[in-house]
């Protein structure tokens, strides 16, 4: 049974998540890092979209982008998330490439499979060195390729602002987020 003390949510031991959660948001936000923190926390599998696509293809995203083109990326990213929720039993932590979400179908298959969370902040437009070796920065301006993806992101289940939480604090709301869509489900 879970119960409420100060502003978290508290679950006994025998209790655990049957579902994924899935982190959305632009590049650099902190989807791979955060991912990670809550799979420590939680003592369950954190998975990152874009290093799973790496390894798959033994080569790193900018340079699929740049030798197999976007088209054969998007399609190798749908064919992995694909193949995680058929492989992968939940509880698992999975940070979606920023760019995920603009294949709509893709967006009720994550949500029906877990919680889905955006990962905002609002200063991303003023750090350049956030982009280094992003694949389509070479050819978009960031906040084109940021207005292109804001409909993926606005689908989430909810939305949370990096830069207003500390580190510590960012991974307790998103396990709380999480527990509440558990009991919701």
């Amino acid at each position: 049974m879970s119960y409420i003390k100060g502003n978290t949510i508290q679950m006994n031991r025998s209790e655990s998540f049957s579902s994924f959660l899935f982190l959305t948001g632009f590049m650099g936000v902190g989807k791979t890092y955060y991912g990670h923190k809550v799979g420590e926390r939680l003592q369950i599998p954190a998975l990152d979209l874009d290093r799973e696509i790496e390894r798959y293809e033994d080569s790193s995203v900018t340079d699929i982008f740049d030798k197999k083109g976007e088209a054969y990326f998007r399609k190798l990213e749908t064919d992995l998330l694909s193949s995680i929720l058929y492989n992968y039993t939940p509880p698992v932590v999975v940070s979606l490439g920023g760019g995920t979400l603009m294949n709509s179908a893709l967006i009720p298959l994550v949500k029906n499979h877990g919680l889905l969370v955006c990962l905002q902040q609002n200063s991303f437009l003023t750090s350049q060195s956030t982009f280094e070796n992003r694949p389509l920065l070479g050819s978009k301006n960031v906040r084109i390729l940021f207005q292109e993806r804001m409909s993926g992101y606005s689908a989430a289940h909810a939305c949370i602002r990096v830069d207003m939480l500390t580190q510590k604090e960012l991974v307790l709301r998103l396990i709380n987020h999480w527990k509440l869509h558990e009991k919701a489900r």
